[in-house]
């Protein structure tokens, strides 16, 4: 058999009708996975000229995770988290208002919660409800940790000319300051293009992300060694001994013995970078407010000892003033499912913790603003 050379016409003819097909592939796609991704976008070498967060302005997605329900985010115009319609601002239009930069990991960020469900954007309607000239801005990035936040000041954070910063402590936060580079600039400098990224946020190639997250859930819970743990996580048990089990699991020593002696050396490097965090807002005539999450094997008092014992004595020493949530959390026991997200899938704060957080938050705030 004798192959016969396809002509030019041949050749565009097919291509031009494979990218047609494929076209319309995608578009069939987008109809099923609609707005739905796996991340927000994050800054690049253009996106950060004009961002003043982590991520690239105006986005709007309900992010999939895997067992776990979707939630909605939306990135306002400078690159943070939205509070809601009072947040709405151009870097003009906060100029002449109080100016509340959050800082914080995925606590602040809202990790798997509508943005409804934030302590900012909580904290944002208690100050709209209550006629005051203040904005929150939400710069909160998961895994992020006190170094983090230094870097993220001198680059981007000050520019914002923040009346007041606010910071969260969460345990994970000793072992995030072993990073090789600051998470702003990892995050830029990651955040490339490539051919594989480009396909893989393709409609085509998004659904099946959709459909892998059974697969990635179940992976998970093969690696995980404790049957009782397993069992309680995959049931979505709501017996709090369950979810006490699970908690302590997750948590490490910083939770379940702060006062280890293996920890001495982080706690010595987290109060060093501490002492520069508050000297950097002293010199910047920012005030500073250190809030200090409580874990809830904290809250049901389930470690040795606690890391609110840690820290509370260095802060007093040193004058920074502080929201301990721990109290709080406890007077409200009887409402711990509502408090954290999903337990025992989640330990992250639900519209309830988020709500008492804005609250505290406020009544502690309330004089410093007109």
């Amino acid at each position: 058999m004798i192959f016969k050379k396809p002509s030019s016409k041949e050749v565009i003819f097919t291509l031009i009708s494979w990218v047609i097909v494929l076209s319309a592939i995608n578009f069939l796609c987008g109809l099923i996975v609609k707005n739905t991704y796996i991340a927000v976008d994050a800054i690049d070498e253009k996106a950060a000229q004009n961002s003043f967060g982590y991520f690239k302005p105006d986005q709007d997605k309900v992010i999939l995770f895997p067992g776990l329900e979707p939630y909605h985010v939306r990135i306002n115009s400078l690159g943070l988290r939205s509070v809601g319609p009072a947040g709405e601002l151009s870097l003009e239009e906060i100029q002449n208002k109080y100016r509340i930069l959050a800082m914080g990991d995925s606590l602040t960020f809202g990790l798997f919660v509508d943005d409804e469900d934030s302590y900012p954007y909580r904290l944002q309607n208690i100050l709209s409800e209550e006629g005051k000239n203040a904005v929150v801005l939400n710069a909160g990035v998961g895994s992020a940790t006190i170094t983090d936040y230094i870097y993220y000041l001198k680059v981007k954070g000050l520019a914002l000319r923040p009346d007041l910063v606010t910071i969260n402590f969460c345990t994970n936060d000793l072992g995030e300051m072993k990073k090789d580079k600051p998470l702003y600039q990892k995050m830029k400098e990651d955040n490339k293009f490539s051919l594989g990224k480009t396909i893989k946020l393709t409609k085509f190639m998004r659904i099946f992300r959709k459909f892998e997250l059974d697969y990635r859930f179940n992976r998970w819970m093969k690696k995980i060694k404790d049957d009782a743990v397993r069992k309680a996580i995959v049931e979505r048990s709501q017996n709090i001994d369950d979810i006490m089990k699970v908690a302590a699991y997750h948590a490490g020593t910083p939770v379940t013995d702060p006062f280890a002696a293996e920890l001495k050396e982080s706690w010595a490097n987290y109060f060093k970078a501490l002492d520069e965090l508050a000297a950097l807002l002293k010199e910047n005539h920012a005030g500073f407010l250190y809030i200090i999450y409580p874990d809830i094997v904290t809250v049901f008092d389930g470690g040795k000892r606690n890391y609110q014992d840690i820290i509370i004595p260095y802060l007093e020493r040193n004058g920074i003033e502080y929201l301990d949530l721990r109290p709080v959390f406890q007077a409200n026991k009887d409402s711990i499912l509502e408090i954290y997200n999903d337990l025992p899938r989640d330990f992250h704060l639900d519209g309830l913790g988020a709500q008492l957080l804005a609250e505290e938050f406020y009544e502690r705030i309330k004089d410093k603003i007109r």
